[in-house]
C-alpha cells in the first residue's frame, strides 16, 4: 500500500517502454497506474489509465498475425474486467457493455490458444507437410518471442561487453520473430486457398470493432448478457433500444453449488430412466 513509491516505479517502467517501444510493458504500466488511482479513489484517472492499457494491448494485437495473437492476449483479460467494474460503478452502462464484449473476444482467443484443434483440424488440411512446418514455426516463434521479452537479456550497464552482446542478440531475435511471422502468414494463406476459403473469417473476428451497443432486435425480443467478476454479479438487459444493468443478489459460489446439484439430479434421472427402460 505504498502508493507513492509504486507510482515512481511505474513511471520508470513507462519511460523504458517509451524509449524501447515496448507496448507490452506500457500495457502493464498503465494497468498498474489505474489500480493506484482506484486505491486513491480517483476514478477518472483510473478510467483513463485502463483505457490506455487496453489501447496498448489492441495496438500490439493489430500488428500480429491472427495465429500469433494468442501468445500476447492470453493473460490480458484482467484489465478488461476491472474497467467494466469501474464503468458500472460510474453508471457508464454502455461503456461497461462495450468493454465486456471486448473481454469476451479475448476469452475466445484464449480458448483457441488452448484448443488448437478448433483452429486447425488435421482432416481439413490438404497438405500435411504444411501443417508440420506450421507447428515447427509456431514453436520457434514462441521460443524467440519469450526469449526476447523475458528477463534473460537484461544486461548489466556496468559491463559494456555484455551490453553489446545483449543488443546484438535482441536485434537477431527481432529479425527471427519477423521472419517466422511472415512465413506463418504465408502458410495460413496457402492452406486457406487449398481449402477454397481465401479468408477463414478469423481476421474480422479478431481485428474488427466490437460493438458498444447491442444490435437492433425484433419487436418483443429481449437480450440478456450476464456479467460476473469477483463479488459483482448482474445482467445487462437490452430491450426497446435501451440498455440497463440489473445487479443480482446471487453469488458465484452459491450458483456453482446449485448448478452442481442440478447436474447431479439430471444424471440421476437419466440413469433411472435408462434402468427403467
Amino acid at each position: 500500500n505504498r502508493l507513492d513509491r509504486a507510482e515512481g516505479q511505474i513511471a520508470d517502467s513507462l519511460a523504458v517502454a517509451r524509449e524501447r517501444d515496448l507496448s507490452w510493458l506500457a500495457q502493464e504500466g498503465h494497468h498498474l497506474r489505474g489500480r493506484v488511482a482506484r486505491a486513491r479513489a480517483d476514478d477518472q484517472t483510473a478510467l483513463a489509465e485502463y483505457r490506455a492499457s487496453i489501447a496498448s494491448i489492441e495496438r500490439v494485437q493489430g500488428g500480429l498475425a491472427n495465429e500469433l495473437q494468442i501468445h500476447f492476449l492470453g493473460d490480458k483479460l484482467e484489465v478488461y474486467h476491472e474497467i467494466v467494474d469501474l464503468c458500472l460503478g460510474q453508471r457508464q452502462i454502455t461503456d461497461a457493455f462495450g468493454y465486456l464484449e471486448r473481454a469476451k473476444l479475448r476469452a475466445l482467443v484464449d480458448y483457441l490458444a488452448r484448443h488448437p484443434d478448433v483452429r486447425l483440424r488435421p482432416g481439413g488440411v490438404a497438405n500435411p507437410g504444411l501443417a508440420e512446418r506450421l507447428s515447427r514455426l509456431r514453436e520457434e516463434h514462441h521460443w524467440c518471442y519469450h526469449r526476447l521479452h523475458g528477463n534473460e537479456l537484461v544486461a548489466n550497464p556496468a559491463d559494456p561487453t555484455a551490453a553489446v552482446a545483449a543488443s546484438a542478440e535482441i536485434a537477431s531475435l527481432q529479425q527471427a520473430v519477423r521472419e517466422r511471422e511472415k512465413q506463418i502468414g504465408e502458410i495460413l494463406e496457402q492452406q486457406a486457398l487449398e481449402r477454397g476459403h481465401p479468408d477463414d473469417g478469423t481476421r474480422a473476428s479478431f481485428h474488427g470493432e466490437v460493438r458498444s451497443v447491442p444490435p437492433a432486435l425484433p419487436t418483443g425480443t429481449v437480450l440478456l448478457e450476464y456479467y460476473c467478476a469477483g463479488e459483482r454479479f448482474g445482467v445487462f438487459v437490452w430491450a426497446d433500444a435501451r440498455l440497463t444493468f440489473v445487479p443480482l443478489t446471487a453469488r458465484p459460489a452459491e450458483l456453482r453449488r446449485l448448478l452442481n446439484a442440478w447436474s447431479l439430479n439430471l444424471n440421476a434421472t437419466a440413469r433411472a430412466v435408462a434402468a427403467g427402460s
